[in-house]
């Protein structure tokens, strides 16, 4: 037999075999590829760790008379083992044909498929785990951090030593100020991870959207060290609208952030509600650094930052936290810019959405 024809022969083996896996009847290419010796039981040839289940299969083929399809790995005259996908079926006179078709390769490529995947997940899984501990077990040591320097602030208001207290009060504002940072990113750190586990939940309920940007705007308007304000315009007729208002909060607060942020010794930025009979939506603009061509398809990439950017404080989760978030109560979210005047982002909602 040639190279060709042996090749050939090793796709595909057939035996007969009586109810408890006996051999009755083999091929030529059972005989060749598997065992020049041919023993009393098939399960000679099966691997150990699947006697078990291929004694099972024959068994269960017999009482039902029903065909099964399963893989099993059959040993060479190599003594090594190849993947077989294996149909066992029943003959009229109550003999078991078995068929053995070759699919090692493929075979072993789904189980290291599969190994990587299983790794993959492990390593997912434990990634998630570590981001969620270390988030949590930050936030004890930073709300003391920041609860004692606002005990020191409101110390140093009774001290009659106006430099000394001016002085120490500036620290004291800068280590206040960073905790809400570091704070505000742990936050970030948390919904980034919920949201690529599909764990957030979206609790729509009726909110009054303009109440809750009014106090965002106040909240903002009253950190700007350049005396900056959120100028407000309402465009049809206020309504609650189906949202989730936690949801729609970060957004909104992402957003008014970002404005500011990247729009310092400039105009005031502008947020726009319009209400309409099939929804409503909301737009930031601000009058700053504005967003190069070259990087607004991938602004909301994550971890992502332009590069006009990279030397404002800033990590590259907050856009792509705010599309998931914004797609996730199945509304939309634009983006339009002009570099050095102006950058607007839009948000969305339809109300049969």
């Amino acid at each position: 037999m040639n190279k060709k024809e042996l090749q050939h022969t090793e796709d595909l083996l057939w035996i007969v075999t009586d109810n408890k896996g006996t051999v009755i009847h083999y091929n030529n290419a059972f005989h060749l590829l598997v065992c020049n010796d041919i023993q009393n039981s098939v399960l000679q040839y099966v691997h150990p760790t699947e006697v078990k289940s291929f004694k099972r299969i024959l068994k269960n083929t017999a009482e039902k008379q029903k065909s099964n399809i399963f893989d099993v790995r059959l040993k060479f005259n190599t003594s090594s083992y190849k993947w077989f996908e294996t149909k066992v079926s029943v003959s009229t006179d109550a003999t078991i044909n078995i068929t053995f078709y070759l699919i090692d390769k493929r075979k072993k490529e789904i189980i290291q498929l599969k190994d990587a995947l299983s790794k993959e997940k492990y390593l997912s899984q434990m990634k998630s785990k570590f981001v969620s501990t270390t988030s949590h077990e930050i936030r004890t040591p930073l709300s003391i951090i920041k609860s004692s320097a606002e005990v020191m602030m409101m110390f140093l208001e009774t001290i009659n030593d106006e430099k000394l207290s001016k002085s120490f009060m500036n620290y004291l504002v800068n280590i206040n100020n960073e905790s809400d940072r570091l704070s505000r990113l742990i936050n970030d750190v948390l919904i980034m991870q919920k949201a690529d586990m599909d764990m957030i939940e979206c609790n729509k309920q009726s909110t009054d959207i303009l109440s809750l940007i009014m106090h965002t705007i106040e909240r903002h308007n009253l950190i700007q060290k350049d005396g900056r304000i959120m100028n407000l315009t309402i465009t049809g007729t206020p309504s609650n609208v189906m949202i989730d208002p936690t949801l729609f909060e970060y957004i909104i607060d992402n957003l008014f952030s970002n404005a500011f942020k990247y729009s310092q010794n400039s105009n005031n930025p502008d947020c726009l509600i319009s209400y309409s009979s099939i929804g409503f939506n909301v737009s930031v603009k601000d009058y700053g650094i504005g967003i190069p061509e070259e990087d607004i398809n991938q602004i909301f990439n994550l971890f992502y930052r332009a590069n006009n950017a990279k030397l404002i404080k800033g990590t590259g989760l907050g856009l792509n936290i705010v599309k998931k978030l914004v797609e996730l109560q199945n509304g939309t979210v634009l983006v339009k810019s002009q570099l050095n005047k102006e950058t607007e982002f839009n948000i969305i909602f339809h109300h049969n959405s």
